[in-house]
């Protein structure tokens, strides 16, 4: 399994939702790559690359889609797309956008239909993710109102419904509580963000059984505001520590890498010091301590004397600044 070339990408992580024929949508925005391979990156896509795709596609979806709520995989010659028709149409809401489209550009065939449930009410539709291609999986991510659900693009499969889940226990404030507001799907992960709930994470690499990735650490900033500190694993053993945020206003979603590269670090935590604004690991090579302040989602610079006492010194120390 080749894990996470490019988890990641700040939005800064950036908006790819290819609209209509001419936006290739493994094409991302941003400013920042995020590596937890530790490697040079290379091509291993089974995919013919010899030749170049088709700079566009002359193909029409015929049933109502909303803007945005498309996406061509140029590489694949795939078109994608959430639509509403006749046989989803509600007598009291209207059209409800919950049919999944899949067309072969080549020729404009349709080659996969999904109706997907009703999720909270006919009139919730459905979104394709904001990131949402994959070039070694070929994964696209599908949000409800509440739910997921995840597409294979190669194997033209529904993967089953994915429900986020937290560390700790969530609160809704109101009926928009748990509402899911981005979705992204980068290589074998899924991130995304839940109304007054926080981010959340599933790991796609077992696809027949997809399991929710929970945050190492989680601090309570305010009501119904967390900042969760994640270590997304690598093959090698190896972890990248991440404090992913997401402003709504601007709908930008930014995972808040700590290092440019995966680090080797003990990542265990005693359940009672999971809550807290500075946690505390260690770095397995020299044992020197790792700081994070969750609450200004960043690493604590540790002086090279302090950063070789134990945790509750580094904690006091911190504090007293």
């Amino acid at each position: 399994m080749r894990l996470l070339r490019t988890l990641f990408v700040l939005s800064a992580f950036s908006m790819i939702i290819a609209c209509g024929g001419e936006t290739s949508s493994t094409t991302a925005t941003g400013n920042e790559s995020i590596d937890t391979t530790g490697e040079a990156s290379t091509d291993n896509n089974t995919n013919d690359r010899s030749i170049a795709p088709p700079a566009s596609h002359n193909c029409e979806i015929t049933n109502a889609v909303m803007d945005g709520n498309q996406i061509w995989i140029r590489e694949l010659g795939i078109l994608l797309a959430i639509t509403a028709d006749s046989t989803t149409y509600d007598e009291d809401f209207g059209d409800s956008h919950r049919v999944l489209e899949v067309y072969n550009t080549e020729n404009c065939e349709q080659i996969g239909r999904e109706v997907l449930p009703v999720n909270v009410s006919p009139d919730f539709p459905y979104f394709l993710a904001e990131i949402t291609y994959n070039n070694d999986s070929e994964l696209v991510g599908i949000r409800g109102a509440n739910t997921i659900y995840v597409y294979n693009v190669s194997q033209r499969e529904l993967l089953p419904v994915l429900k986020p889940q937290f560390l700790s226990e969530r609160m809704s404030e109101d009926a928009q509580s748990g509402n899911i507001l981005r979705l992204e799907v980068w290589e074998h992960f899924l991130i995304g963000f839940a109304e007054d709930e926080g981010t959340f994470a599933f790991d796609l690499a077992n696809e027949n059984a997809p399991q929710a990735v929970l945050p190492i650490a989680e601090y309570k900033i305010d009501e119904n505001e967390f900042q969760p500190l994640f270590a997304f694993a690598t093959d090698d053993g190896k972890v990248q520590l991440a404090l992913p945020t997401y402003e709504q206003e601007a709908d930008q979603f930014s995972i808040n890498a700590l290092y440019p590269t995966p680090q080797d670090v003990n990542t265990n935590i005693s359940s009672s010091a999971r809550n807290n604004r500075y946690i505390v690991l260690r770095n397995r090579t020299d044992n020197k301590a790792v700081a994070i302040d969750l609450q200004d989602r960043k690493l604590v610079d540790l002086p090279a004397n302090v950063a070789t006492q134990g945790a509750q010194q580094v904690l006091q120390w911190i504090r007293n600044r």
